[in-house]
Formats: C-alpha cells, sequence, structure tokens
C-alpha cells in the first residue's frame, strides 16, 4: 500500500485499490489523491459487505451450475424419447389421439 501511495505522491496521479486488513478482518477501497506535492489525500471505505456478498453470490453460482448441469444430464433421456415420439407420429401424418401417441412413446 505505501508504495502506491508514494507513487500517487510522485506522480500526481490518482490511484484506486482494494486490501484486506486480516487483523482487523476488514476489507478496504482505498482511493488516494495528490492534490499537491505536500498534501496526499487518502479516502478509505469499507466494503467488507459487499465482498462478502460477492464470495456468497460466487458459492450460489457455482451450486446453480452443478444443479442445472445434473438436471440437463438428467432430462437428456425423456426428451430423446419425446423426439422420437414426436419423429414417428409426424411419420404417421394422420391426427393420433393423445392416449395413441403416449402408447407410441412407450414402445
Amino acid at each position: 500500500m505505501l508504495e502506491i501511495l508514494g507513487r500517487v505522491e510522485q506522480t500526481g496521479e490518482p490511484e484506486q485499490f482494494e486490501i484486506r486488513l486480516d487483523a482487523l478482518s476488514i476489507d478496504l477501497s482505498v482511493k488516494a489523491f495528490s492534490a499537491t506535492k505536500e498534501l496526499l489525500l487518502t479516502v478509505f471505505e469499507n466494503i467488507s459487505e459487499r465482498i462478502r456478498a460477492q464470495k456468497k453470490l460466487r458459492r450460489i453460482n457455482e451450486e446453480l451450475k452443478a444443479y442445472t448441469h445434473s438436471v440437463s444430464h438428467d432430462l437428456k433421456g425423456p426428451i430423446g424419447t419425446i423426439g422420437l415420439a414426436a419423429d414417428m407420429l409426424s411419420e404417421m401424418g394422420a391426427r393420433v389421439s393423445f392416449e395413441d401417441a403416449a402408447k407410441a412413446a412407450k414402445s
């Protein structure tokens, strides 16, 4: 952090970065500005809640990905059967009752 603040002081270019203070268990967003050669302004914002929410969202997204993969895999068989039944009905070319279609799908 001191390296970045030194760079801001020397170049006059503002910088923004995030740091984790493990000793305090907080995450900070740091914005540093060089107002003059002798004046360095630094703004600290506690972003711990945002970081926790992002980690939770990542975990939920990973769980959702695993779930959708499982559901997709589980539906491949039934969807394939439905597709075959639809092809058979299309080849029959005639109007078929729901009961007849169900029987065709089972065979």
